[in-house]
């Protein structure tokens, strides 16, 4: 169901990623039935009043999530846009694998609810549109190739957080690419930054993304696709998932300074996209938080 505060509103949603207008999306009238994987948004309108901000609210189904196919989703791609590799679904060898020490669907689905995971939702020509999809122009930086964006932290059923956090979230954010050498169009697998400013909503992110080990507040954050040694850029097995991680995690256990991070699977508009790390940016305003004054203090 879908509610607004105000006698009078009207509601409308969408199903497919893109921001609801007075125009746009489907008009609410009864409760809607969930019966799949689904990114729901939706806004309350009423005329002579500023509309409602965007609620964003992914439904995901790993019975959905073990089958998806390798063709194109509604509204994505069907093949490469400026050259940019785009590839769905799940590796059939693993989720029908015989073999317990590969795969199976039971074991797959085990995975996929066995930490938290992200979803970050858009307007699907923010993403993958030719001239404006900032995944079809990977190499493009700055703020002329930032979108508005919802990022979900969502939690699988009877999660007990390590970190203490028993609820997870659903903000505005601001969606960049990141990298430098993994951003070429023929890798499939970006990283992502998140930058949470007061034009998305909050100006910050509020929220212990690392317990008591970190901050309770982020100005950005990273999302990081391992990128060497990794299947989506030169198809190795020497992808560990770790080595990154452990040697951060090593220098803090030395009493050095240290990025924190939490690994995550990550969806795009309800398409899995693989695993991902939150990865802090050492940068000025990373001095702020952890070492005290003003970021303007810090090179």
């Amino acid at each position: 169901t879908i509610t607004t505060a105000t006698p009078g509103a009207s509601i409308r949603y969408t199903t497919d990623g893109s921001t609801p207008t007075a125009t746009r999306g489907l008009l609410y009238t009864v409760p809607i039935s969930i019966r799949k994987t689904t990114t729901l948004r939706a806004v309350a309108f009423k005329t002579g009043l500023e509309s409602t901000n965007v609620d964003t609210q992914t439904y995901i189904m790993v019975k959905d999530v073990v089958t998806q196919s390798s063709s194109a989703p509604p509204g994505w791609p069907s093949g490469s846009v400026n050259g940019q590799v785009y590839r769905y679904g799940m590796d059939s060898g693993v989720v029908n694998n015989s073999d317990p020490a590969i795969g199976g669907v039971e074991q797959v689905k085990n995975a996929l609810l066995s930490i938290p995971t992200l979803s970050i939702v858009l307007d699907q020509a923010s993403l993958t549109s030719s001239g404006t999809g900032i995944y079809s122009n990977p190499s493009g930086s700055g703020s002329a190739w930032e979108r508005e964006a919802s990022l979900e932290l969502i939690h699988p059923p009877g999660w007990v957080d390590p970190d203490g956090n028993s609820e997870g979230f659903q903000t505005g954010c601001g969606l960049r690419i990141r990298g430098g050498f993994s951003r070429r169009t023929q890798n499939p697998k970006h990283s992502f930054r998140l930058f949470f400013r007061s034009e998305y909503g909050n100006g910050r992110l509020n929220y212990k993304l690392f317990g008591d080990e970190g901050a309770d507040e982020f100005d950005k954050i990273d999302l990081r696709g391992p990128q060497n040694y990794s299947w989506a850029m030169g198809g190795t097995s020497q992808n560990s998932f770790i080595r990154d991680t452990w040697s951060r995690d090593l220098q803090g256990e030395m009493g050095q300074p240290y990025k924190r991070s939490r690994w995550y699977h990550l969806y795009l508009n309800g398409i899995y996209w693989g695993m991902c790390e939150t990865d802090e940016r050492a940068e000025a305003n990373y001095g702020e938080i952890y070492f005290g004054g003003d970021q303007l203090d810090y090179d």
